[in-house]
């Protein structure tokens, strides 16, 4: 996950979200593509581990804002 918090920079995310508008309508779809869980606070009850992978998004700054 850090490799992937470096690589998919804020530059990346928005290429990314500007080059796939369809499948990635928003800022959290992209972060939930990098990360491979939920991100939300509204969906961390939908998957195994999501806290974890939230918390761990938001310590390399990879989290929704």
């Amino acid at each position: 996950m850090l490799i992937k918090a470096r690589v998919y920079n804020e530059t990346m995310v928005s290429l990314l979200m500007d080059s796939f508008t369809e499948l990635f309508p928003t800022r959290e779809s992209v972060l939930r593509m990098i990360s491979g869980n939920y991100v939300s606070e509204d969906d961390l009850d939908k998957r195994v581990l999501a806290k974890l992978t939230r918390d761990l998004a938001r310590d390399f700054r990879m989290e929704p804002l």
